[in-house]
């Protein structure tokens, strides 16, 4: 029996890369502008944005298409 393939197998994957990056690249500005700025962070920029990035995360796990063997 054949399997039907994902027509949208590659883009799928290839979204889902880009929104893992877009939350690596949002966590490291946070991280590095927290670090090398002197002005202090308030607690509500820091918890936007994580969780904008745990929203993203989560788009991204629900995006990856599985793979079939």
């Amino acid at each position: 029996m054949r399997y039907m393939v994902d027509k949208y197998f590659y883009k799928r994957e290839k979204v889902a890369n880009l929104l893992f990056d877009l939350v690596k690249y949002l966590l490291t500005a946070v991280a590095a502008a927290f670090l090398f700025t002197e002005k202090l962070f308030s607690i509500k920029i820091v918890i936007l944005t994580g969780l904008m990035a745990i929203f993203i995360f989560i788009l991204a796990i629900v995006i990856t298409p599985k793979k079939e063997d």
